[in-house]
């Protein structure tokens, strides 16, 4: 029986303190976008750990941001459903596209695969999810939804958000790219 990798002492306390960088940009590094919809860098947190750990790692590391953020929520945690949804729908793709193109291409080419695929699924995945958890959201707080117009609007808002927020993660994750197999190294010697 091939034994988890991931539960060994030294993986999981690096996951928890990626967790802790993500809870920390998640709270303080918001940047409004409109008056209900923010972009932040949480998502690089669980890039870089599942390029240095595993893609669990990531979903994780997205998971503990997102039930710690509970306790600050205004959306009845429809908001934090939704960007856990949206944050794996764009960090699995990327890590595992990432993972096929190097078998293939070199490590800046397989970068760029892995972020036009991540970027693809994060909009894909979003526009579905918010298409979903919209009405719903808006149905517990007991507020009809104006119009066709007024709910494509809305999605399609949510859509360029997700971009950007794809967009910067990615960014910043590819100045971290170089540091990654170094990082990794030291974690499977601790």
């Amino acid at each position: 029986m091939k034994k988890n990798k991931f539960f060994t002492p030294v993986n999981m306390t690096v996951t928890a303190m990626l967790a802790a960088v993500s809870v920390v940009a998640y709270y303080f590094l918001e940047i409004p976008v409109s008056a209900h919809l923010k972009v932040n860098f949480a998502d690089v947190p669980a890039v870089v750990g599942g390029l240095v750990i595993s893609p669990f790692a990531a979903v994780v590391i997205i998971l503990i941001r997102c039930v710690l953020h509970l306790f600050k929520t205004s959306t009845l945690g429809i908001g934090e459903t939704a960007d856990f949804l949206i944050g794996t729908a764009m960090v699995i793709p990327f890590l595992a596209a990432f993972k096929f193109a190097l078998k293939i291409a070199k490590k800046g080419v397989a970068y760029a695969v892995a972020v036009c695929v991540g970027f693809a699924c994060a909009i894909i995945g979003g526009f579905a999810v918010n298409a979903v958890l919209y009405p719903i959201y808006m149905a517990f707080l007991g507020i009809p939804i104006e119009s066709t117009e007024a709910f494509l609007t809305y999605i399609f808002g949510t859509s360029a958000t997700n971009a950007l927020r794809s967009g910067m993660t990615f960014g910043v994750c590819a100045f971290l790219l170089p540091f990654t197999e170094r990082f990794r190294r030291l974690i499977k010697r601790g």
